[in-house]
Formats: structure tokens, sequence, C-alpha cells
């Protein structure tokens, strides 16, 4: 809502999927876009400033597939890799003008559960979630790998999801 009419003048900062840009509710970022990475990181600097005494801010995408799969994006590395590129960017931005110590935090979910290939910046906050976990690690594994990455971590765990439990007594 916030950048609609850059979006609707930038097609090219949304995926790019069998070949056509996703533009719709279903739509994530072409992360390797320096328009894009640059509006997202003016955005988050607005929010911060117009905020201050917020901590953290989130960087989370939006569920589902849909992840860029042009050339570019294709070269950024795994999606972990990607998303938190993103946040990266952000978190170094973010602190730049003396508001305090700000964080940005994502899930480690889906499709960007897998620990990045690069060191985060010391003010990513990443939250290892304990269901809908892709790639080749473990929950166990993800818990060892992930705090060699960065310097904050946590844990989400799903005490319901109606997909699971819609049949079961409450509690």
């Amino acid at each position: 809502g916030a950048n609609k009419a850059e979006f609707d003048k930038h097609p090219e900062y949304y995926s790019l999927v069998d070949g056509r840009r996703r533009t719709g509710g279903d739509a994530k970022f072409c992360i390797s876009n320096p328009g894009l990475r640059r509006l997202v990181v003016d955005w988050a600097v607005r929010s911060v400033k117009a905020n201050p005494e917020v901590d953290s801010i989130s960087l989370d995408p939006s569920d589902g597939d849909n992840w860029c799969q042009c050339e570019a994006c294709a070269r950024m590395g795994s999606i972990s890799d990607r998303a938190l590129t993103l946040a990266n960017d952000v978190a170094r931005a973010i602190n730049q003008f003396g508001v305090g110590d700000k964080y940005v935090g994502m899930y480690a979910y889906n499709d960007h559960c897998e620990p990045t290939s690069f060191a985060l910046e010391p003010n990513v906050y990443v939250q290892s979630t304990a269901g809908f976990i892709r790639g080749r690690y473990t929950f166990d594994e993800l818990m060892e790998i992930w705090p060699k990455q960065c310097r904050n971590m946590g844990f989400y765990e799903y005490f319901s999801v109606w997909l699971w439990d819609f049949d079961m007594p409450p509690g």
C-alpha cells in the first residue's frame, strides 16, 4: 500500500514466474533489482524515523511460492540468500541516523528456512520455525547451523494450526 504508485510504475520489482511478472496478491519481489532494494530500504528508514519507539521491523516475505525466477535472482543464491540480502540491506540502513538500536525480524521458514551462505548483520533477528520448513536440514540441524550465521536467533513454535488440529478437542 505505502508504495503502490511506485510498484505500478515498475512491474519489474515483482517476481518473474514462468515468464511473467506476478503482480497480484501472491506476488513476491525481484530482490536482485537495485531499484526494488532501494525502495524497500527507503520505506524501512521512513518507517523507523516515523516510529522511533519501535524496536524492530519485519521483513518477512509473503507466504507461499512465486519466488523470482529471473537470472539475476538465481545468481544471488538460495531463497534464504535472497530474502536475507534484503534484510541485511535494511539492517545496515535503519541504524544510521541516531534513533537507537533497531532490528530487522525474519522467520527462517518455508523456502527461506535454510541458513544463508553469508553472515547476517548484527541487528538481524532470525526466528526458526518448528513447522513449515523445507529443504535438506531437519529442525534440529537448523538450530545448530543458524547461529553460525546470525547473532540474534529465536524459536517460533506452532501451538495450533487449523489444518493440523481442526478435528481435535480444544486445548
